[in-house]
């Protein structure tokens, strides 16, 4: 209706085509990419937690590496790929980097929180009851950081997809970010929708699995459930 070129904007017709003739290959670029994504996230989450249970016991460790963490999120991570891929090449082990890079944040944040979001009078209580470190961490602490750890979770499943296609965008072989890249060289607009749309799927997924994660450990705890 308003006369704009199909390079520029194609019509979804001509997306939905792009999609079935091209499946094999978004498939694959999918594969590689999501891989990327979930094995990043998963490294957060690794490294992350422990250091939110390091911070929780340790002021000193927190004053003296809390800067570091921030760093990495300041930091525009587009700024830092070419080092990762200098470092560690173009394959799969930069991009999983730059992916767990970009989610560590708001998992060490929101699982530090969690754990120290704690009522007093509870704490007073496994103190009256002359619980370990372990049985309150286990009993009581780590309960109660579940919501604030998955708020972290959820906002993680999104940055390290993120991570993945950036650090594809600047060096990469495969993937769905090598893919819209390639794409874009050409002018092929339709392909490119088309590898976004695969990529916002993806990411879509991602999420749903973690917040199903999520109410199944709160339903195991009991947390947010009326008696």
């Amino acid at each position: 209706m308003f006369g704009i070129r199909e390079f520029i904007l194609p019509p979804p017709s001509a997306i939905a085509v792009h999609l079935l003739d091209s499946a094999h290959s978004i498939a694959y670029h999918f594969c590689v990419t999501m891989s990327e994504a979930v094995l990043g996230f998963l490294t957060a989450v690794l490294i992350g937690v422990p250091i939110a249970v390091l911070f929780n016991y340790s002021k000193f460790a927190e004053w003296s590496f809390y800067p570091y963490i921030v760093a990495l999120k300041v930091t525009p991570i587009i700024a830092m790929v070419p080092f990762l891929i200098l470092w560690f090449g173009v394959g799969t082990v930069s991009k999983i980097i730059a992916a767990a890079i970009m989610a560590i944040f708001p998992i060490v944040v929101d699982t530090t929180r969690g754990l120290r979001e704690i009522r007093p009078e509870c704490l007073e209580m496994m103190k009256s009851f002359s619980a370990t470190n372990r049985q309150t961490f286990m009993k009581l602490k780590f309960p109660n950081s579940i919501p604030y750890l998955f708020s972290g979770l959820k906002i993680a499943t999104a940055l390290s997809t993120v991570g993945a296609v950036v650090a594809e965008f600047v060096g990469s072989n495969e993937g769905l970010g090598f893919l819209i890249l390639t794409h874009f060289y050409y002018l092929e607009t339709a392909m490119m929708f088309a590898s976004l749309l695969a990529l916002s799927a993806g990411g879509i997924v991602f999420f749903f699995i973690v917040s199903l994660i999520e109410s199944k450990l709160l339903q195991k705890y009991g947390i947010g459930v009326e008696e």
